[in-house]
């Protein structure tokens, strides 16, 4: 966080070193102390082309900003290629239960997979480079203030190809009445800046890949109090939303 203030970035300032500290359930957990941020969040339904170029420009900016960051000895995040997404080694790997539940959506979701890989091999033969992605840029998580966006909640950060931190944002503004509008502006806004050559066809592709990630996620939590008993029935709803972007090439 201090390397990108330092390069003009709108992130949570740390106060304080990390902590480890256990939960009442004894689950280890690290907590800090963090600085106030100016601005507010937009709600998806209110969300605007401007905002979406705004934002686009000032995503392309992190990624200039975290490209020339020097990771010190011992600096480790999680890698999202495909196998770091969808493989055995992914943050979102589910046990053998939740394993159970997701094979009956089992070849849409591989159906997503091969099309999202055929875009990173795309990627890397444009030239594009892995680098410090934010990997969970969702409405909520930026903060508007005048022209300027702040940045928040950086848990999920992960090396990964810049184009992927486009996909939150189109798959939760998909909601959105003006999402043709909001998705050709965000575009414009983070093209027009971004490092590599980027390949705005694929963004429904990756938008797909983010959803398809969801899925895993509620099949890992299948036991949590949000998802119990209704992982299956979420599961489908969302396997129907990713078969019509296979068959339509929209998410």
């Amino acid at each position: 966080m201090d390397d990108l203030i330092r390069r003009g970035i709108s992130v949570p300032k740390p106060l304080a070193e990390p902590v480890r500290v256990a939960l009442t359930d004894r689950t280890p957990a690290l907590c800090t102390l963090l600085a106030w941020q100016d601005g507010e969040s937009v709600a998806v339904d209110c969300f605007t082309p401007e905002h979406a170029s705004t934002a686009g420009k000032a995503i392309a900016a992190l990624h200039v900003a975290a490209r020339a960051f020097d990771p010190p000895a011992g600096f480790d995040r999680p890698t999202l290629d495909i196998e770091g997404l969808f493989g055995a080694n992914s943050p979102y790997q589910p046990d053998a239960a939740g394993q159970a539940l997701l094979e009956p959506v089992q070849d849409v979701l591989d159906a997503v997979i091969e099309r999202t890989k055929a875009v990173f091999d795309r990627q890397r033969a444009s030239g594009a480079v892995m680098q410090l992605i934010h990997a969970d840029l969702k409405p909520d998580n930026l903060l508007f203030d005048a022209d300027r966006v702040g940045f928040l909640d950086f848990d999920d950060c992960a090396w990964g190809w810049p184009l992927y931190d486009l996909a939150p944002m189109l798959l939760f503004l998909r909601a959105n009445p003006a999402y043709a509008e909001i998705k050709t502006a965000l575009w414009e806004g983070f093209s027009g800046r971004a490092l590599d050559a980027v390949i705005g066809a694929d963004l429904e592709t990756l938008a797909a890949a983010r959803y398809a990630t969801s899925c895993r996620w509620v099949a890992m939590y299948h036991d949590h109090p949000s998802y119990r008993g209704k992982a299956p029935g979420i599961l489908a709803g969302r396997a129907s939303e990713l078969r019509r972007y296979v068959d339509k090439g929209a998410i």
